[in-house]
């Protein structure tokens, strides 16, 4: 459960730490190739079925990190407007 909260994390991450689109999306392509390979081989190792949601959670995220750092720059605006008015 850890690793898919990261898993969550990482789109809003990457958008906040990378320097274009581009750049973004790269990086959340490797990422979702990579998840769902190596959680389909650590689910049949294991005989479970947690880690092969890797890489749909990271599709999932990744399609709402857009909206995900807008609301925290809204947040960060309404924020410092109530700190001005202290």
């Amino acid at each position: 459960r850890a690793t898919i909260g990261w898993v969550r994390y990482a789109p809003f991450l990457l958008r906040m730490t990378t320097s274009s689109e581009e750049e973004y999306q790269s990086r959340i392509q490797a990422m979702r190739e990579g998840l769902t390979d190596i959680g389909n081989q650590i689910d049949e190792q294991l005989s479970w079925d947690g880690f092969k949601a890797m890489g749909p959670t990271l599709k999932e995220y990744h399609q709402r990190s857009s909206g995900d750092v807008a609301e925290l720059y809204q947040a960060r605006k309404t924020w410092e407007q109530i700190v001005k008015k202290l």
